[in-house]
């Protein structure tokens, strides 16, 4: 079965703005002093974890991102 590299090229580029916008909140909400400050720790750590897995599916649509520029 083929692929068309355009539109598999098109998703992912739409889902990395997802994934960079999403992480761009989370960041945003864990560099805020009075979220970590009055959030409990659970709550903070899940933000946390949010943000590490949000910055590996970045990193995965990347790596596909490039290996369909090369086909």
């Amino acid at each position: 079965q083929l692929v068309d590299v355009a539109k598999e090229l098109e998703r992912i580029a739409k889902e990395l703005d997802k994934a960079r916008k999403f992480l761009a909140g989370l960041d945003s909400k864990l560099s805020n002093e009075g979220f970590i400050a009055r959030a409990p720790e659970a709550v903070v750590a899940a933000e946390r974890e949010k943000a590490q897995k949000t910055r590996d599916l970045i990193a995965s649509l990347e790596q596909s991102e490039n290996a369909m520029k090369k086909l």
